[in-house]
């Protein structure tokens, strides 16, 4: 029995080792300082993300609305095209819908591309998020929020003036008849 054992062992052995492996995922990003993270990218903005597209390919993107762009400009929405896998860099997950994060990226045709090796990330909450942040910010000032940009000042002055001429001719018709009914 003894003579069959060794003779099987090994077969398992060489059958686990010599079988087929699984892919292994490492993301290995060099070290990078603010500064270099910001010169590195296109666009430096903070946002939320506000709809997760599943793509073909097995990854996620992500719809995001820019809060601040810290380096350049561009829409209020932007969609955001991670990686897919793990040795890729990704950084969006299944549950980053809702979350905010500090995105730096490459402008593409359409989307623009990003990954943790290029600085994006998510902003937690935690001290070391925010000690990031600030660094990012010292490098490149406030920026710009959004949210001045999305105002339709042309249709409100229009819109304001319009109103105001028609008030005038009401006032000055109501005007008119009180004066001819005391006549």
């Amino acid at each position: 029995m003894n003579r069959f054992l060794i003779p099987a062992a090994v077969l398992v052995i060489a059958g686990l080792t010599l079988g087929p492996v699984p892919p292994a995922y490492a993301c290995s990003c060099a070290a990078s300082t603010a500064a270099e993270l910001v010169a590195g990218a296109d666009i430096v903005a903070t946002g939320k993300v506000v709809r997760l597209l599943d793509e073909e390919r097995g990854g996620v993107d992500a719809i995001v609305v820019v809060q601040r762009y810290l380096k350049g400009d561009g829409p209020v929405e932007i969609t955001v095209d991670d990686p897919v896998g793990e040795a890729d860099c990704g950084f969006l997950e299944r549950d980053s819908l809702g979350e905010p994060y500090l995105l730096f990226l490459q402008a593409g045709v359409g989307r623009y591309r990003t990954n943790i090796c290029d600085g994006s990330t998510h902003l937690a909450g935690e001290e070391g998020d925010q000690r990031f942040l600030d660094e990012v910010v010292a490098v490149t000032g406030l920026g710009t929020p959004t949210g001045d940009g999305d105002v339709p000042w042309p249709s409100i002055v229009l819109g304001s003036a319009l109103g105001g001429i028609a008030l005038a001719l009401a006032s000055a018709i109501l005007l008119r008849r009180r004066i001819m009914g005391q006549d």
